[in-house]
């Protein structure tokens, strides 16, 4: 019990010492290159799909070339591009990019929340009807479709490691402590009235020793 104290503890305090003008610069930034047509939320599934499993850099690389297919690209295609740039797990990542990209494009309003429809809901929702993405992916796509007012939270590695879960890739996640954690994060940012993506952007660039995101999300400037 005392090490998930101070956990928590700490988590605390990383949010208690973020200093405002860098979050109202992270704030500024998220809300500008936020997706503004059906094109751009369905690229942010994508880019969430190129990051499981894989470093920021392979991540953009991956994403990148998969941008380049056809608008509308065969499974076929889309194997030989996960090939031909080694993404890895080819056959789960095929299958799960090619359902969601049919599932999309044949009612993609189907896929943002609905009027009324707290962000967590739709994301809970939309766990059940994509394949191949879990919790932290599908909340990873929440918070890039919707920075200021996405009441969940994507728990990577790093946020998982700083309430105390070493291996959370090697040993899984349960779906109660992914909640609890969630619970304290979004709790802890809406006390300060920080969004909580965006303090978890601002607490993933400070373990990169960076000081904004752009050096991966510089894939979806253009099109803002």
């Amino acid at each position: 019990m005392g090490l998930s104290w101070l956990r928590y503890k700490r988590a605390s305090e990383v949010i208690q010492q973020m200093h405002r003008k860098r979050i109202n610069r992270y704030l500024e930034y998220w809300n500008g290159i936020a997706p503004r047509s059906h094109q751009e939320y369905y690229e942010r599934w994508l880019f969430a799909f190129m990051s499981i499993r894989t470093m920021w850099r392979d991540n953009v690389k991956l994403f990148e070339a998969i941008r380049l297919l056809p608008t509308e690209f065969t499974e076929e295609q889309l194997r030989q591009c996960l090939i031909e740039n080694r993404s890895g797990m080819i056959n789960n990542r095929t299958r799960g990019i090619w359902n969601f990209h049919r599932d999309f494009w044949e009612n993609p309003v189907a896929w943002y929340p609905s009027l009324g429809e707290p962000v967590s809901e739709c994301r809970d929702r939309l766990i059940e009807r994509i394949f191949g993405m879990g919790i932290a992916k599908v909340s990873f796509v929440m918070e890039m479709a919707f920075p200021s007012t996405c009441d969940i939270v994507c728990i990577d590695v790093h946020l998982a490691r700083l309430y105390g879960l070493r291996d959370p890739y090697e040993r899984r996640m349960t779906p109660t402590a992914y909640r609890r954690i969630e619970e304290h994060w979004t709790q802890h940012c809406q006390d300060r009235d920080i969004p909580a993506a965006i303090a978890r952007h601002v607490y993933w660039d400070h373990v990169q020793g960076q000081g904004s995101t752009s050096y991966w999300s510089h894939v979806f400037e253009k099109a803002a």
